[in-house]
């Protein structure tokens, strides 16, 4: 029986409901919500609910900030990643958030890009071809999962981060994300080592006040793990 939480917006209150199918969770939307206009739904336990995620919608979600030859290049590393571990388009891929709580969810990672003898030769190198599809992941699943706006940049040698995600308006930075990807977990390359490891290196830029996000991206699962630091 899924929990759902709702924050009502006027007064500032939070009603639980436990309901019992999924019939019940759209009518409680219907009534409550979409009538009222009054509420916003902030997370659900059930675990059965899957989100669809298209790959190719890097291009368009990071067109402002991003060229589509970098979006176009990461998409094709992301699928030679997938379809390296058997995976084809619709696979559904686990997310854990880690805050104070850690809040899970399924996406189902949906692509149309056809991979073809150019594509491959291109992406031959496994841990750079990792690394940059993991990146499309972790760009993609990050606006779902923080729902942070603004503009995001690529970092220099030396930040300790891929990405910086800077105000719209006065261009300073927000947050920042690096991200590491394994194409397959084995006993000597887990997650948990990846993320400490990668929690400190982030130390590096950490005078810019600017929160600190790690994502790994496991692709035989596949699995994403974000970590606010």
């Amino acid at each position: 029986m899924p929990l759902v939480v709702l924050r009502l917006k006027t007064p500032r209150r939070r009603a639980i409901f436990r309901m019992h199918s999924m019939k019940d969770f759209l009518f409680l939307c219907f009534k409550t919500c979409f009538k009222n206009h009054n509420c916003l739904i902030l997370h659900t336990d059930n675990k059965n609910t899957v989100t669809n995620l298209h790959l190719e919608d890097i291009d368009i979600k990071f067109k402002a900030c991003l060229t589509a030859n970098f979006t176009g290049f990461l998409l094709e590393c992301c699928v030679v990643c997938l379809d390296s571990q058997k995976h084809q388009s619709g696979v559904v891929l686990k997310a854990e958030k880690h805050t104070k709580n850690k809040i899970q969810n399924s996406f189902a990672l949906n692509w149309q890009l056809v991979l073809n003898p150019i594509i491959r030769n291109t992406h031959t190198d496994v841990n750079r071809t990792t690394d940059f599809g993991a990146m499309c992941l972790a760009l993609l699943l990050t606006n779902d999962i923080w729902a942070n706006e603004g503009v995001w940049i690529s970092s220099q040698q030396g930040e300790g981060v891929d990405f910086w995600l800077l105000n719209p308006n006065t261009l300073k930075p927000i947050a920042r994300l690096e991200i590491s990807g394994i194409r397959k977990e084995t006993a000597r390359n887990t997650i948990g080592t990846r993320i400490k490891k990668k929690i400190a290196q982030t130390h590096q830029s950490d005078d810019s006040g600017a929160i600190a996000y790690i994502s790994v991206i496991e692709f035989s699962k596949p699995s994403a793990i974000f970590i606010q630091k």
